[in-house]
């Protein structure tokens, strides 16, 4: 209800039932005061017309004739009585005397005791010293009263039910169309450019929105491959040339050997380094690139974790025996939905850079943990780890730990791995041991299929 209150249409349905409601109790309050007016008017001019007639009569036909008339009122709305100048009571069906008013000579309202109503009524002496009163209960009002409410009321509830209902129809669907529009820019913040948001044919302002942001993507999606062109074009024509020169600078070396240039085959051997440093950093920035501009699930598919587990320890535990570092695979039986080419790769950099960057001795721990709605996929060791204030620091390219580490790397790996858990939709965390590093993989199994 919350969010069908924050559309426009249900605003509006709801604002307009308030004006129209007011309206519509403005009109009847109008209606019942202009009717009781002219049914007073007409009521007092009959009142005058009754007490005129009757009081010009002697004294004992006027009140037979006050009598006559009260008998015959089958609707019981008059109502008489006369009494002498002390208040006693002598003809009527008023018994007790009404009180006085100070304009005598005007109808007036007023309560006599054994009469349930109130009644408008005139008080007129008579020549013998005798007071006749006579009044009319206006019973026509109280029904047009009770019609005019009622009629209101149904009113009301009718137009409320139709204002509801038009509101909410529209209102669910304005909500349904929103959230398809939320859905589908999930996945375009995820990177998948080429996907549209679909008209949602309503011929409102949601239409016009839909179409300036599919424009807007077009221009992003042309922008985004021409700078990725770009890249490529660049890596590309540095790449080609560093190859050449690296290609020569490794002739001018294996000469410099065999003519025992020391001296200039270590110079000649740092620059090859170098060289080959500056050819990993390209390898990885297109790495990176290329997993960017994939559509998002292409590719993927369901697969044992134990594939994972069994190609990692194949490759590092070799490694773990050259350097004297522990290594440790622990799993759980279950599935994933993921590419499993770039999964593999982030968790080889993430074990790589473990063993990187941790002395011997040191404990490595990859933890696979399935669990039917989350898949954590863990890297941890008790290594040095790395200060709280580089935790976002070092997913950005090129970015090192800091220590004073004398390890040989690109400063990518992590970027790597930052790249294939957006694209994947993982989370990413990282968190200090204290001594040690963990970093995790967090997957939503939304599409989870039990292990056999």
């Amino acid at each position: 209800m919350k969010s069908l209150f924050k559309t426009t249409y249900f605003r509006m349905s709801f604002i307009a039932l308030l004006v129209s409601a007011l309206c519509i109790v403005l009109l009847s309050l109008s209606v019942y005061y202009q009717a009781r007016n002219i049914l007073i008017v007409q009521n007092d001019q009959a009142i005058f017309n009754q007490v005129n007639t009757i009081s010009m009569l002697p004294i004992d036909k006027m009140i037979q004739a006050l009598n006559n008339r009260l008998t015959n009122d089958y609707r019981q709305v008059f109502y008489g009585g006369v009494f002498d100048a002390t208040g006693k009571y002598i003809a009527g069906n008023i018994t007790t005397e009404p009180p006085k008013n100070e304009y005598s000579i005007k109808p007036y309202r007023a309560r006599i005791a054994g009469v349930p109503n109130e009644i408008r009524m005139v008080r007129k002496e008579l020549s013998n010293g005798d007071i006749l009163f006579f009044g009319v209960y206006i019973k026509l009002i109280s029904e047009i009263k009770l019609i005019i409410f009622t009629a209101t009321l149904t009113c009301l509830a009718f137009m409320s039910l139709g204002a509801g209902i038009v509101g909410v129809i529209r209102s669910v669907k304005t909500v349904r169309d929103l959230m398809d529009i939320q859905e589908i820019t999930k996945v375009i913040s995820q990177g998948d450019f080429r996907q549209r948001i679909h008209n949602m044919t309503g011929n409102n302002e949601i239409d016009t929105l839909v179409e300036h942001i599919n424009i807007m993507l077009e221009d992003v999606e042309k922008l985004t491959g021409e700078i990725y062109a770009i890249n490529k074009n660049i890596s590309h024509n540095l790449f080609s040339p560093l190859i050449r020169l690296r290609g020569v600078i490794s002739d001018i070396s294996q000469l410099a050997a065999i003519n025992t240039g020391k001296k200039e085959q270590e110079v000649l051997s740092i620059a090859e380094s170098e060289i080959e440093m500056i050819l990993k950093r390209f390898s990885a920035l297109q790495r990176i690139s290329s997993i960017e501009s994939r559509t998002k699930y292409s590719g993927m598919s369901f697969f044992h974790l134990s594939e994972l587990k069994n190609d990692i320890e194949e490759i590092f535990e070799p490694y773990s025996v050259e350097t004297g570092t522990k290594f440790e695979v622990l799993d759980s039986d279950g599935f994933i939905y993921a590419d499993k080419g770039l999964l593999f790769e982030a968790i080889f950099n993430l074990v790589e850079n473990s063993f990187k960057y941790c002395p011997s001795g040191s404990l490595i721990t990859l933890i696979f943990s399935s669990r039917e709605n989350k898949t954590n996929i863990v890297v941890q060791d008790n290594g040095n780890g790395i200060t709280d204030e580089n935790h976002l620091d070092i997913i950005n390219r090129y970015s090192r730990a800091d220590g004073g580490y004398d390890v040989s790397g690109t400063g990518i790996g992590l970027s790597i791995v930052s790249s294939v858990a957006r694209l994947h939709g993982f989370e990413l965390q990282i968190e200090n041991l204290h001594p040690g590093l963990k970093v995790a993989l967090i997957a939503e199994n939304s599409n989870y299929r039990p292990s056999v």
